[in-house]
């Protein structure tokens, strides 16, 4: 892959969950939840990041989305369901991620401890 964007540098290492929840907000995504950031992370089967000269993670949501399929072709039999949860839409479609006919995405709402 050839990066746009000189010192930047392609990067397989999962960030800390505090690095992660910034980098969201930074994109004017939803915020997530320390404890459960360091889950996800931790179980995650692929992470890509792009790092700038000071190591600090960057946004570039169509180079990140290239290495995922890219990871998905090469990685993942054609059998494989791949299913993506998202607060914007407009990206995915252009890496042929597209919106169920028959089935829609659901998530548990669980009452707050108190």
């Amino acid at each position: 892959m050839n990066l746009e964007r000189p010192g930047l540098k392609k990067s397989f290492e999962v960030p800390s969950a505090d690095e992660y929840i910034g980098l969201r907000v930074l994109c004017g995504l939803s915020a997530k939840d320390k404890i459960g950031s360091t889950l996800g992370l931790k179980n995650s089967m692929f992470f890509i990041g792009l790092r700038d000269n000071d190591g600090k993670l960057r946004a570039m949501g169509r180079i990140i989305m290239e290495e995922i399929s890219q990871y998905i072709t090469e990685k993942l039999p054609p059998t494989c369901f791949v299913s993506l949860f998202a607060d914007v839409a407009f990206l995915y479609e252009k890496f042929n991620f597209v919106f169920s006919e028959k089935s829609k995405g659901m998530y548990l709402v669980r009452p707050k401890k108190i």
